[in-house]
């Protein structure tokens, strides 16, 4: 897809859904034959079969072709998609252009990931992509301070909810109307709130980092503690936090229990395991 397609004045209308479905299948139908094609090529390279070899290298070339054809429809019948999402963040401080590409960006992603036979039509589907790209790019380039995307993703979600209850009630709503809006903890919330806070207020380069930093692992510390307890059963959240935070021994917590202490030992080894390995899952699911 060259980039100055993007820019057309009048890019052609959507599909119409039995379209739609069409197209994409078609596509999707063609990637898998290629790559079916692609592995008979290798064997036909190792067995030395050189006119079959010939054959099926022009096939492949064909039908790679046809996929680039096919895809660049795909992304031109839905641009007015992007574009139109692409306008309802024209009031931030990037650039509207650098939205509008992000925003094709997203729909690119969108256009190879897609699977036809989903219950659902592709501009659904695309809008994820498409909000989820501009997103990442308002908070990575917009700001000064790099935030994690999953807490960006939360206080835009706060901002919004926040403007339609202004827009309905005529003033912002508090922390616990905001909590039950978006079903988050107060606690949560009031963190990402300090954050935005600091962001805006904190006047000096290293004061501002040093407060936001602090904020962000405040934020990222609860929910990793969370997610950490979340795989332990009751009896080994017992046995740790009796452990660790109450310093009590492992006899008198067997004795408590009515458990052997060779069974308290085998049981926090089991906890503390189970925290490790959820620990190294966070680590590569959650960037900071």
């Amino acid at each position: 897809m060259k980039p100055h397609i993007f820019w057309i004045k009048n890019p052609p209308k959507p599909f119409k859904p039995e379209e739609e479905y069409t197209y994409f299948k078609e596509y999707r139908n063609n990637i898998a034959a290629n790559i079916n094609l692609k592995f008979r090529i290798r064997r036909l390279l190792d067995n030395g079969h050189s006119k079959i070899l010939m054959a099926c290298l022009e096939r492949y070339r064909q039908r790679k072709m046809k996929i680039k054809t096919l895809r660049d429809h795909l992304i031109l019948r839905n641009i007015r998609l992007a574009r139109s999402e692409a306008n309802n963040f024209s009031n931030s401080n990037y650039g509207q252009s650098d939205i509008t590409m992000d925003s094709m960006c997203g729909l690119i992603e969108a256009v190879d990931r897609f699977d036809p036979d989903r219950n659902c039509r592709f501009s659904s589907y695309a809008l994820h992509w498409i909000r989820q790209s501009i997103l990442r790019a308002l908070f990575n380039n917009a700001n000064p301070i790099r935030i994690p995307e999953h807490i960006a993703n939360k206080i835009f979600y706060i901002n919004r909810e926040t403007r339609k209850y202004n827009n309905a009630h005529g003033r912002d709503p508090d922390t616990m109307e905001l909590s039950s809006i978006t079903n988050m903890p107060p606690a949560e919330i009031k963190d990402i709130l300090e954050l935005v806070h600091n962001i805006n207020t904190v006047s000096t380069c290293d004061e501002r980092d040093s407060v936001i930093d602090k904020t962000i692992h405040k934020i990222y510390t609860k929910q990793q503690v969370k997610l950490m307890l979340e795989c332990l059963d009751d009896r080994e959240k017992e046995i740790l936090f009796r452990s660790f935070i109450n310093s009590e021994t492992l006899e008198d917590i067997g004795d408590s229990m009515d458990v052997s202490r060779e069974r308290i030992r085998q049981l926090k080894k089991i906890g503390e395991d189970k925290i490790k390995n959820k620990f190294a899952e966070s680590e590569d699911t959650i960037e900071l």
